[in-house]
C-alpha cells in the first residue's frame, strides 16, 4: 500500500491493487521513518542542569519502553 494524504477527514491510501481507500479519524500519528532525533535534547544542553534522551530521542521503540525508561530516570533522581 502507499501512503498518499492526511486530509481533514481521514488518512487516503492506494492498495496495491490501485485502489483508493481512506481511513476515517479525528487524529493520525506518523510514525515512520523510526530514526533518532536528538534537536531538542542537545538544543537544551548548557542550559538546563540535566538532560536525559529517552524514547525515540535516543533509540527508534515502541512508546511502553519510553514510559520504562523515563520511570527508571525519575526514580534515580
Amino acid at each position: 500500500m502507499k501512503y498518499d494524504q492526511i486530509t481533514d477527514k481521514g488518512l487516503t491510501i492506494t492498495t496495491k491493487d490501485g485502489k483508493k481507500q481512506t481511513f476515517e479519524a479525528d487524529n493520525i500519528l506518523p510514525v515512520i521513518p523510526w530514526a533518532t532525533n536528538m534537536e531538542l535534547a542537545n538544543s537544551l544542553k548548557g542550559k538546563v542542569p540535566e538532560v536525559y534522551a529517552i524514547g525515540d530521542c535516543k533509540e527508534p521503540g515502541l512508546i511502553i519502553d519510553a514510559v520504562g525508561q523515563a520511570f527508571q530516570i525519575a526514580r534515580n533522581l
